[in-house]
């Protein structure tokens, strides 16, 4: 991708998982172990690659898409339960820190904009000493168009995320967008990125100097 020049924008929003925290696969995980005995092996699959593939939208929303309502409160707190004590371990994306801190020292407005519950994503960002650094964490169970209106947000904007759910919600907004595929659960994202920029991760994006 061409270098970019972060002087350029007055605002930054970061997804969460898969661009400041490595927990995809922890989630991917986590999901396909709740629905066990729920759906069928057939249906696991198929809800789980559905649940990944909407990353960055609520939980809420995609387990009541597939899972019966009488099971609806069983699957979200199994779920709950599971990521709770595997997310404290989860590592953050190197390099993420050091871009946070970069812009945070050229007093650029920064948000966290995730699908993940809000009260969880702010504790584990509070967790690893980063809280204090954002303007406004914002999450579920709200969606991310939903928590985006009211927000004024001093353009131009630049979006991170690792979703085709982040782009969309990036170009619906008038913001540029940067896709960050090294703990992307998208696999076939070469064949999305035509309107995309690209890096590896955050700390590509690092040109501090």
């Amino acid at each position: 991708m061409n270098r970019i020049n972060i002087d350029h924008y007055a605002s930054f929003i970061f997804d969460f998982d898969g661009v400041i925290l490595d927990s995809n696969n922890i989630k991917k995980s986590a999901i396909g172990e709740a629905v066990q005995g729920v759906l069928s092996n057939q249906k696991v699959n198929e809800f789980v690659d559905y649940f990944v593939g909407l990353n960055g939208v609520p939980r809420e929303e995609k387990i009541a898409k597939y899972v019966p309502k009488e099971q609806y409160k069983y699957v979200l707190n199994k779920y709950e339960s599971i990521i709770d004590i595997k997310l404290k371990s989860a590592k953050l994306i190197p390099g993420v820190k050091d871009v946070i801190h970069v812009l945070s020292r050229r007093k650029k407005s920064m948000i966290v904009l995730s699908g993940g519950t809000q009260a969880e994503v702010l504790q584990l960002l509070v967790d690893r000493g980063l809280s204090e650094i954002f303007d406004g964490v914002y999450g579920g169970p709200k969606n991310k168009e939903e928590n985006l209106q009211g927000l004024s947000l001093d353009k131009p904007v630049l979006y991170f995320g690792d979703s085709e759910v982040d782009y969309l919600v990036s170009k619906n907004n008038g913001f540029d967008f940067v896709f960050v595929y090294g703990a992307s659960n998208i696999s076939d994202w070469r064949g999305k990125v035509k309107e995309w920029q690209v890096v590896k991760s955050i700390s590509d994006f690092n040109n501090e100097g």
